[in-house]
């Protein structure tokens, strides 16, 4: 029997399923804006088989996909079993400057690389946020340990010379 052949219909499909934005989908799918515009929504067949058997993958283990954890949502449920956990400090420890935590908690964008931090440590720790935030926090001492920054102490990732 032949297989039903995988079209742009079906990237339309993960993208209303998993509630994504093109931007997310586009992470998701390894694939630049441009490209994305070029096939969502068409029927016809997916011209690169490394997209399609990706797509594959998403439509037969839906599970596997999910969708990145924004900053915020990971602070409110970190401070909901740890309230001692400041926004000055989750920002510091995430590699960011103290006025990162103004901008987040105003509704900025956190950015894709905090995002994917907390979304692959909340995986590592299968969901569980204490633990998530354990393993950040472990990675983050072991990055300011290297540059000779102590943002935990002087508040900034800046090395501050004596």
């Amino acid at each position: 029997m032949k297989e039903i052949k995988i079209t742009g219909m079906d990237i339309s499909e993960i993208e209303m399923l998993h509630e994504l934005s093109s931007f997310e989908l586009c992470v998701a799918l390894g694939i630049t804006g441009n490209t994305l515009k070029k096939i969502v929504g068409r029927q016809d067949c997916l011209k690169e088989p490394t997209l399609a058997i990706l797509v594959r993958l998403y439509l037969e283990n839906p599970d596997l996909f999910s969708r990145p954890i924004t900053a915020i949502e990971f602070y409110e449920r970190l401070v909901e079993v740890n309230p001692s956990v400041s926004k000055g400090d989750f920002v510091l420890t995430l590699g960011r400057e103290l006025s990162a935590a103004t901008r987040w908690f105003s509704g900025k964008a956190s950015g894709t690389s905090v995002d994917l931090i907390l979304t692959n440590a909340m995986k590592v720790a299968n969901g569980d946020i204490l633990k998530a935030w354990d393993i950040i926090v472990r990675l983050s001492s072991k990055e300011s340990s290297s540059r000779g920054a102590s943002p935990a102490t002087n508040r900034t990732w800046k090395v501050i010379e004596d």
